[in-house]
């Protein structure tokens, strides 16, 4: 009975393992390849019809993505298209601008029935064509330009003349009160106002002077001169005793007579002996005086007399040539203030208009005002 039952049940077993096994079979060309791998998006629970609908909607989007991206693409370009075009419109604006300033092609203008080329000759006069750019941004400026014998024109123009200046005046104004309220802080130039000068010029030609004189002598650690002479006998002589001068004022400081030649130092110092006791000279003593052509190709120099300033600050060395033949104190004081000016060797806060009074000369000045005007002595203590 057992064994009866036992071969029934053996059956099944088998029957269900072979159906659990049928599924792992897959159909292919032996051991190598197969056409029926599994596919992950299958879902058994919904079948094969969901299957390749998604396959399909998958491939749809994707579609439409691309067209997406080629429309954006060509919208893109378009844009780039148009500002290239845009771009080109403008250089051409420019182009045509800058030939007709930079190099304007003959203008045809008719005269008198002819036609002839805008100012060729004095038949065809043509002014307007002459109105530059400048001109032009001014409209009324132009129309009275291009006809000025309209005096209707004229008068418009005129108007707007006199209220340019105006403007002008009253910036001229506002400017002058800027350094009336602040002086030196707000304009370090060392400019000079009315205030501090008078009609006998006492300022400009005293107190001024002395004043510049005063911050030239004070640079003499780091500014020295070369005086060369020897290219110009004849302007060498004529500007004697103009050195003779400088050097009475300014020997205090490193200044050298350099010479080209032993001929040109026998002929300079001969015509100075024939006016002065040289040893008598103020500060002749001190300046060097040398014969050294070297130094005429070191320093560049081409004509004498010749006047050379040199620089020697924070260790670092340089020369400029001031001015050539015959000079005077006066240009020679400025053109040194020139170079201090260049070089920023002016202290604005202590070179001043003010404290140029403060010197003997502004004391002196006072003085002669009240004894010559009004006949009286003033005692003028000196200021700290």
């Amino acid at each position: 009975m057992l064994k009866k039952m036992i071969k029934p049940v053996a059956i099944l077993l088998l029957v269900a393992i072979s159906g659990a096994n049928a599924v792992q079979i897959k159909e292919g060309d032996g051991n190598k390849n197969t056409h029926n791998e599994i596919d992950d998006n299958y879902k058994a629970q919904y079948g094969w019809d969901y299957y390749f609908d998604k396959k399909a909607k998958n491939a749809k989007q994707e579609k439409i993505i691309n067209k997406e991206i080629k429309k954006a693409e060509m919208n893109l370009l378009q844009k780039i298209l148009d500002e290239n075009r845009k771009q080109t419109e403008i250089q051409k604006k420019m182009l045509a601008l800058l030939q007709k300033q930079i190099d304007p092609k003959p203008k045809m203008i008719t005269v008198n029935g002819k036609k002839c080329i805008a100012n060729s000759s004095a038949d065809c006069f043509d002014f307007g064509s002459l109105i530059i750019a400048e001109g032009k941004k001014v409209p009324v400026m132009k129309d009275f330009l291009e006809d000025p014998y309209d005096i209707t024109k004229a008068a418009k123009y005129l108007q707007w003349q006199a209220k340019y200046f105006k403007h002008v005046i009253n910036i001229g104004n506002s400017l002058q009160f800027a350094y009336a309220q602040f002086g030196q802080k707000a304009y370090p130039i060392g400019a000079q106002t009315i205030g501090y000068t008078d009609g006998a010029g006492a300022f400009e030609g005293g107190m001024l002077p002395e004043m510049q004189k005063k911050l030239i002598l004070s640079k003499k650690k780091e500014i020295s001169y070369s005086f060369f002479i020897g290219k110009n006998i004849t302007q060498d002589i004529y500007s004697a005793l103009s050195i003779v001068n400088i050097i009475r004022d300014y020997g205090k400081m490193n200044i050298e007579l350099v010479f080209f030649d032993k001929k040109s130092k026998e002929v300079f110092i001969g015509a100075v002996s024939s006016v002065f006791i040289t040893d008598k000279i103020k500060n002749w003593k001190n300046v060097k005086k040398i014969i050294d052509p070297k130094k005429f190709k070191e320093f560049n120099i081409f004509t004498t007399p010749s006047y050379v300033i040199k620089l020697d600050k924070n260790g670092k060395k340089e020369a400029q040539t001031l001015l050539h033949g015959k000079i005077t104190e006066s240009s020679f004081r400025s053109k040194t203030m020139a170079y201090f000016e260049l070089k920023k060797l002016i202290d604005y806060s202590k070179y001043t208009e003010q404290n140029a009074w403060k010197g003997e000369k502004g004391r002196k000045e006072v003085q002669r005002l009240f004894k010559s005007e009004h006949g009286v002595s003033v005692k003028i203590p000196k200021e700290k």
